[in-house]
Order: C-alpha cells, then sequence, then structure tokens
C-alpha cells in the first residue's frame, strides 16, 4: 500500500514535469522563431491603390515554422506618417 502510494507520487510528480517541459518547448520555438525573423526573413512587396492618396506599398517581412507565423510591416514612402502612427 505505502509503496503504491510513493511511486503514484513519483509518477504525477513526472507527469508535471513533462506538462511543463511541453509548454517550455512551446516557448523556445518561438524565441527561434523571433530570432529567424530578424535574422533571414522572406520578403513580400504589398501595394494599396486608393482613390484619395498616392499608391501606399508596405513591405511585408514574415517567417513560417508551420505552426506559427511572425509579421512585420514597414512603411517604403515615409510620408505617410502623419496619416498612420506606429
Amino acid at each position: 500500500m505505502i509503496i503504491s502510494l510513493i511511486f503514484i507520487g513519483i509518477f504525477y510528480y513526472y507527469t508535471q514535469l513533462y506538462k511543463n517541459y511541453e509548454n517550455l518547448n512551446i516557448f523556445e520555438r518561438l524565441y527561434k522563431l523571433q530570432e529567424e525573423l530578424y535574422e533571414k526573413p522572406i520578403f513580400k512587396t504589398i501595394i494599396f491603390q486608393t482613390s484619395a492618396l498616392k499608391p501606399i506599398v508596405l513591405q511585408e517581412q514574415f517567417v513560417n515554422d508551420g505552426i506559427f507565423q511572425f509579421q512585420k510591416l514597414y512603411f517604403q514612402d515615409q510620408n505617410y506618417s502623419v496619416y498612420f502612427k506606429e
């Protein structure tokens, strides 16, 4: 009886450790993906055609690992800082 309680306690201890390790693994993947966004992103140009303004050209940088995707947008023409605040 006492030995079974000890083994059950050890089992629950290791299952909790494993669950926490899975969460840490997710955060590790996010940090690696963020680092990849700054080191070697994929670029895409987006052009908005509007009737009131000139065409707005945005530069999108993104990385994707199958589960998560990080994106950053930059204005190519800085004259629109009056209309859009960062």
